[in-house]
């Protein structure tokens, strides 16, 4: 799903070039922390969808007390409210916590995931930076939910 959504963004090379082990290490990580906040979505048994969310961590200083580090759906499955429901799953574990807010760091480039996240109600933050993994740099620009609880009720 990852290598899916920054298809067109992304050089192809580096895409194809991604060795499973090290993100399959990554995200048990992640999932394993009990900070973190994992949720999926199937059909008929296969994964077609993820969203992570933990405590500020990257996002640290862009104004939320939590933030979406991830949210996959496959291209096949977009359209479906998926995304919407797995961010709803999020917000409400988060306000469970105590948590109040969430920011996503979104690659500029990446336009169906900005609306998608303009469309749920996040609004434009400060800017994060730039993405970087390995000798690629990319712009991000950032998300800002203030109030959980309308997303929360859409899960």
């Amino acid at each position: 799903g990852w290598q899916e959504a920054y298809r067109g963004i992304m050089p192809d090379q580096f895409l194809d070039t991604i060795e499973p082990a090290p993100r399959l290490a990554m995200w048990t990580g992640c999932i394993a922390a009990p900070e973190s906040m994992c949720f999926a979505a199937y059909d008929s048994g296969a994964p077609i969808g993820v969203a992570l969310a933990t405590p500020a961590g990257r996002s640290a200083g862009l104004g939320a007390d939590g933030e979406v580090v991830a949210i996959y759906i496959l291209r096949s499955h977009c359209g479906r409210g998926l995304g919407r429901s797995l961010m709803g799953h999020c917000a409400r574990k988060w306000i469970s916590r105590g948590g109040t807010s969430f920011a996503v760091r979104v690659l500029e480039a990446n336009l169906p995931a900005r609306r998608f996240y303009e469309r749920i109600g996040g609004v434009p933050g400060p800017s994060p930076g730039d993405f970087r993994i390995g000798d690629l740099v990319l712009p991000e620009v950032s998300y800002l939910f203030d109030d959980l609880n309308p997303i929360s009720a859409g899960a």
